[in-house]
């Protein structure tokens, strides 16, 4: 059974396949049936226009050429031949790819979508089970951070965590980390992100994988959180010395805040918000610093509350008061500084 499902298309492929869904047009632009249009049946041989052939390959880029969620909107416009591919480029990129997971509520896309599905959840338990351990491990971390924003670095140390004799190098023997990855790019289950050590995971992948975990979950985002801390930790020092070198560290952490901020937050998430948070501030993108020295305060603080008598709790609120009070001198706030500053010592005394 071929991987196709979570696979990606060239421009070629995504032109062909928003071709197949398309009803014929007159030179007005406007659709010409050759059957009812209720039936749905797009006649064959109508050729893409000089116009619509780079709007196709516009859509394919915006989706991460990705073949399911371009087939969901090659079938959505084939549905709806009122709408112009140009017009719904325009829509897609104003309301973002979640207008995108909105199109299988329409009926006629969720049944076809639907078999498309089932054949993704076929094909998935077959990759899978010819995943070795190490492998797997790093597909289910990678589940559970966002799809579009994952670190290579942080599943290396989670699958050398988890399985530490399955990534020793041996001289004369091939890389086993280059050949995990090798591996899970060859099929297409982690593909290539905006970085070369970020990744990609489909959105319709990562949920299945999520699904397989069950109980497991919650033990394994807290490993992975606490990997993420250290993480952190390090880019706090490494930045310092050199910014330019790790600067496309701060997006993933900042992806990860977010990512996980509706769902219940540790103490190591909010350190790794208070550690994104002081980067902001150093680097002087102090909107998003605030932002984000405010998530981590608002979790410390709650974390601190709910055990009133550990130290640990008190202190890395008080840090938190402290990293405001940083911030505040660096706006040039001097009185939110000392407010920040005394409700740093309040807390210690």
């Amino acid at each position: 059974c071929a991987f196709i499902a979570v696979d990606v298309l060239d421009g070629d492929d995504a032109v062909t396949l928003i071709r197949e869904h398309q009803p014929p047009r007159d030179e007005h632009g406007n659709p010409v049936y050759s059957v009812p249009p209720d039936q749905h049946l797009p006649p064959p041989g109508f050729q893409v226009t000089s116009e619509d052939e780079p709007v196709a390959r516009e859509i394919a880029r915006e989706l991460g050429r990705f073949t399911l969620a371009v087939e969901s909107v090659a079938i959505y416009l084939g549905l709806h031949p009122e709408i112009r591919p140009a017009d719904y480029l325009a829509r897609l990129r104003a309301e973002g790819l979640p207008s995108v997971d909105d199109l299988p509520k329409d009926a006629d896309v969720a049944a076809q979508m639907r078999h498309r599905e089932k054949q993704l959840r076929l094909v998935l338990d077959q990759t899978l089970a010819r995943l070795t351990p190490a492998e797997r491990t790093a597909l289910e971390f990678a589940a559970l951070l966002p799809h579009d924003s994952i670190p290579w670095p942080w599943l290396r140390a989670l699958v050398e965590q988890e399985h530490p004799d399955a990534l020793a190098a041996r001289p004369g023997y091939p890389d086993p980390w280059a050949a995990l990855r090798r591996r899970l790019e060859g099929l297409r289950l982690l593909t290539p992100g905006d970085h070369p050590e970020i990744a990609r995971l489909h959105r319709m992948v990562a949920p299945h994988v999520r699904a397989r975990l069950s109980r497991k979950a919650e033990e394994m985002l807290r490993r992975l959180r606490e990997r993420a801390e250290g993480f952190a930790l390090a880019l706090q020092r490494e930045i310092r010395n050199a910014p330019e070198r790790h600067v496309w560290k701060v997006a993933p952490l900042q992806d990860a805040v977010r990512h996980w901020r509706e769902g219940e937050r540790d103490t190591a998430f909010g350190h790794i918000a208070g550690v994104v948070g002081d980067i902001e501030a150093r680097i002087g993108r102090l909107d998003g610093a605030e932002a984000f020295l405010g998530i981590a305060h608002e979790t410390l603080e709650r974390i601190h509350a709910a055990n009133p008598e550990s130290a640990e709790a008190a202190r890395d609120v008080s840090v938190s008061h402290f990293k405001f009070f940083a911030f505040h001198r660096k706006q040039g706030d001097e009185q939110g500084a000392m407010r920040s500053l005394a409700a740093c010592f309040a807390i210690l005394d």
